[in-house]
């Protein structure tokens, strides 16, 4: 353990921004395999939360069919990243021309903090449809009694 507690002495604070710089140094802790960062963490409140005005809205269960075709757009590892299991009632979508184009919802960690994941379609990235249903998903938390919580790599 000190052998460890050396190498992470040994890291210059300029070397942080860099996650291949942190686990080339820290290779011989084979438990560290990707580090990812630097991330922003926010959150939200009633006070502070100004929604976006957007047709997105809580999916039920007929639009299952849309979001396993959604689903089925998606890469693996970036539904890893922010992907959802279909839960209508707590599940948000935003659908263009009949098509489901993002989606948004929660997971509840500690009875408190309702952490926000959000996929969108590659076909319609930078078009502000995720900003929309996290939007709608703060929105839902906040009425459950939920701290929002949003966590998105700086990148």
């Amino acid at each position: 353990m000190e052998a460890h507690g050396q190498q992470i002495d040994a890291l210059e604070s300029g070397g942080l921004d860099d996650p291949d710089a942190i686990v080339e140094r820290l290779d011989d802790l084979k438990r560290v395999h990707q580090v990812l960062g630097p991330t922003f963490y926010g959150y939200a409140d009633r006070e502070s939360f100004t929604p976006i005005d957007s047709t997105a809205r809580v999916l039920t269960p007929s639009d299952k069919t849309a979001y396993e075709e959604f689903r089925a757009a998606i890469l693996e590892e970036e539904w890893e990243q922010g992907g959802l299991k279909f839960s209508a009632g707590n599940t948000v979508g935003l659908f263009v021309s009949e098509e489901l184009v993002a989606i948004a919802g929660y997971e509840i960690w500690d009875d408190v903090i309702a952490h926000i994941a959000v996929v969108t379609h590659p076909n319609h990235r930078s078009e502000g449809y995720g900003q929309a249903v996290v939007s709608r998903a703060t929105e839902h938390a906040l009425s459950a009694g939920f701290l929002p919580q949003y966590r998105t790599l700086d990148e």
